[in-house]
């Protein structure tokens, strides 16, 4: 990647014979100033190193090449897009000083729905050390002016709630206006460097002219007009002549003049205008020397530096004008180009080869007439997440007599004194997967299938700490303590059934499904030794949760036979309630523990966590329900340590 020099020469001449004294204090005082320079030079490199932390954001609308454009500057051919943030990093080095830094390019998804994730990229202690790149698609400049006013609307709300210190935001206020006022022109001198304002030129600086920098964000704003190998397309296919170019220039130039921003037309198929881009980031954010001139003579290669510009260098492009005026409206000089409507349906004939060779009349054997598109957003897990929807997270423990009694060594209640039990394995090994998902970390607990006082009735959704009003644990850790606590108080009976738990929490999920919106999810994580005996109610409960917004993942432990628990699971077929409805998606994921006893975390945790990611899209996009906006939470939601 490009590089800058700022290099000293260091040099010395050789002496005559030492002679005389003269010649040898001569030598002795060269010999001084040889090492003066010397170390006065590895002190400055030592002070001198290039400064991290360095940021370019990077907006602009879906497609409009933002990443294309990073990974260019980056060196990288070849990249893959992501969404909501994207990191890339391009390189900057010095030579006179050997030292290289990365500075940070983050890019913000085209998609509104992310900007909140801006506080990532640029928190409150990294504003002084940003620069905003907005690109623009100039293969679709109709919609230019509307994208810039847009993503400035986008940053000066993020600033806004930042909650700068008034006095930092004044300054870097103030240092935009003095670096806009200061600007000089790169000289007219052989050796190519700016034209030096003399002393009484910098003591005087011209206010600001009409229009100029009166939406100041306290950053840099560049502004980089991609895609402009386009131009020839508008010129061939949409009719466009040089005053709509001069038009569009004119709008953006006056929209860069009142944000203080400089303006790049670039082309990455073309590599046109990449290195100003990158000499240019490198300059305003690590002070590197910078000698491009303004340019305005090429419409597919323009140029125009913060500080350069005024409104009359703008309205010499207004005598270009012959059918438009200056003052009309951008929207209404630069519209759309109207789509070319099909005036027949797509439609395909089936061909079959072989009727093809042996019939001379064959013409086909049916034909696929398209007569309605539509196009769908599918949403992620993670913008659910990101956008709100909580995970309400609900443990339910087998307390069925086929356990074993806990006083006896055998059984998978047995409370060791130095050992944990096989549920308790299975819970903190679970549960410590699912609980990240959870944002209280206060997890409701329920047992079934045994006696409990104090009339010791069987009961099969009894809360472990006994607290029916309350029945939350405080994180995996409460649980395990209010399991350790009931198991002394309780006789394990049975049967096994779980359909009640079930039901108990599909009641929950079925007040959250009628809010119509993504705000909580429920899982319901069940510990159970094997055999169920109330199957044919558990399908029909699973059957009606599979119209909520609630997963189950069942936990097998021990070694008994799970023939049921697969069943349930679904992967081999679909779940129909006794009645026959069948499941209107596969909500239960079984796990047998025993498998994952010796294997690593990860993998407990890909295979309890499989299904669970799709389960809560596929809900909530069956619902035509979509994430709510981040910034609606990021100023509220808390999450617990």
């Amino acid at each position: 990647m490009a590089t800058s020099g700022r290099s000293a020469l260091l040099s010395s001449t050789s002496t005559g014979p030492k002679s005389t004294l003269d010649n040898s204090n001569q030598e002795e005082d060269d010999g001084q100033d040889l090492w003066s320079t010397i170390l006065s030079e590895v002190s400055t490199h030592s002070r001198s190193k290039l400064p991290s932390g360095r940021n370019v954001l990077v907006m602009g609308e879906v497609g409009s090449g933002k990443t294309a454009l990073v990974a260019k500057m980056q060196g990288v051919e070849e990249f893959m897009k992501g969404r909501g943030l994207e990191y890339l990093y391009f390189s900057v080095h010095d030579d006179d000083i050997d030292d290289q830094t990365r500075c940070n390019a983050w890019v913000l998804d085209g998609d509104l729905y992310h900007k909140g994730l801006q506080g990532v990229a640029v928190p409150v202690d990294s504003i002084d050390n940003t620069v905003l790149l907005i690109t623009v698609d100039m293969s679709r400049p109709w919609n230019a002016l509307d994208s810039l006013q847009k993503w400035a609307a986008v940053a000066r709300e993020h600033i806004d709630k930042l909650r700068v210190a008034p006095e930092l935001l004044r300054e870097l206020e103030q240092r935009l206006v003095k670096q806009f006022q200061e600007y000089t022109e790169p000289g007219s001198g052989d050796d190519g460097t700016p034209q030096r304002r003399s002393e009484d030129e910098e003591s005087v600086l011209l206010p600001l002219g009409d229009n100029t920098l009166t939406h100041n964000l306290g950053i840099p704003v560049v502004v980089v007009c991609t895609k402009c190998d386009a131009i020839s397309t508008l010129e061939k296919e949409h009719d466009y002549r040089d005053e709509h170019l001069d038009f569009i220039q004119s709008h953006i130039r006056q929209f860069c003049l009142q944000y203080g921003a400089s303006l790049v037309y670039t082309s990455v198929k073309e590599m046109k205008n990449l290195d100003i881009v990158y000499k240019y980031l490198v300059h305003r954010l690590y002070g590197f020397p910078f000698h491009c001139p303004a340019q305005v003579v090429e419409r597919d290669a323009v140029f125009i530096p913060s500080g350069w510009d005024n409104e009359k260098k703008i309205a010499i492009l207004h005598e270009n004008f012959q059918t438009v005026k200056a003052d009309n409206n951008f929207e209404e000089v630069i519209v759309k180009p109207p789509v070319r409507k099909v005036q027949s349906p797509l439609q395909w004939e089936c061909i079959n080869p072989k009727y093809q060779m042996k019939k001379k009349n064959y013409r086909n054997s049916g034909v696929v007439i398209l007569n309605h598109c539509k196009i769908i957003k599918m949403y992620s897990f993670l913008e659910y997440i990101m956008g709100g929807c909580q995970i309400q997270f609900t443990v339910a423990i087998d307390f069925t007599a086929s356990n074993g009694d806990p006083r006896n060594s055998c059984s998978l209640h047995y409370i060791h004194p130095y050992q944990p039990n096989e549920y308790l394995k299975a819970l903190v090994a679970v549960g410590e997967i699912c609980q990240d998902y959870d944002s209280d970390k206060m997890f409701p607990a329920f047992g079934f299938g045994a006696l409990i006082p104090p009339d010791f009735k069987v009961s099969h959704d009894f809360a472990v700490n006994f607290d029916e009003d309350n029945p939350e644990c405080a994180g995996i850790q409460g649980v395990v303590e209010a399991y350790q606590n009931c198991l002394p108080k309780i006789q394990l009976y049975g049967p096994t059934n779980i359909a009640p738990i079930i039901q108990k929490v599909a009641s929950s999920a079925s007040v959250e499904m009628h809010t119509k919106e993504a705000m909580e999810y429920f899982i319901l994580l069940i510990l159970t030794d094997g055999v169920i005996t109330d199957m044919a109610d558990t399908r029909e409960a699973i059957v009606h949760a599979s119209h909520l917004p609630m997963s189950v993942i069942i936990v097998g432990v021990g070694n008994a036979d799970f023939t049921d628990m697969q069943i349930l699971d679904g992967d081999d077929g679909i779940l129909r309630s006794p009645k026959g409805e069948p499941v209107l998606r596969d909500i239960v994921q079984f796990v047998p523990f025993k498998d994952f006893k010796h294997a690593s975390p990860a993998a407990l945790a890909k295979s309890v966590l499989a299904e669970v990611p799709n389960q809560v899209v596929d809900y909530y996009n069956a619902k035509g329900i979509t994430p709510k906006c981040m910034s609606d939470y990021e100023s509220t939601r808390t999450f617990s340590p």
